[in-house]
């Protein structure tokens, strides 16, 4: 899964994190995987993170999307058999 690095003014609640967030001390603000809520932009911002890095959104539904044809397809071939097994 690839990543975008995005402007922390950009990002809103529900994006989920590809990277750590770690401070100019060294300490971890926000681990990967973290999902954004808008009081976590907020922190980030107030401790002038300015950019951050993010799942790109476009292939998490891109994927989705992929797994749910997937399954239909799995259906209506399984829903062919069992019309076919009828017939016999």
């Amino acid at each position: 899964m690839n990543d975008n690095t995005i402007f922390i003014f950009d990002a809103h609640a529900g994006m989920k994190l590809s990277r750590d967030i770690i401070l100019s001390d060294g300490s971890l603000l926000a681990p990967k995987d973290t999902v954004l809520t808008p009081s976590l932009i907020a922190k980030i911002s107030s401790l002038h993170v300015l950019e951050i890095n993010i799942y790109n959104e476009d292939e998490d539904s891109a994927s989705q999307a992929e797994t749910i044809m997937s399954v239909s397809v799995t259906l209506m071939n399984s829903s062919i058999l069992n019309q076919n097994i009828m017939l016999m």
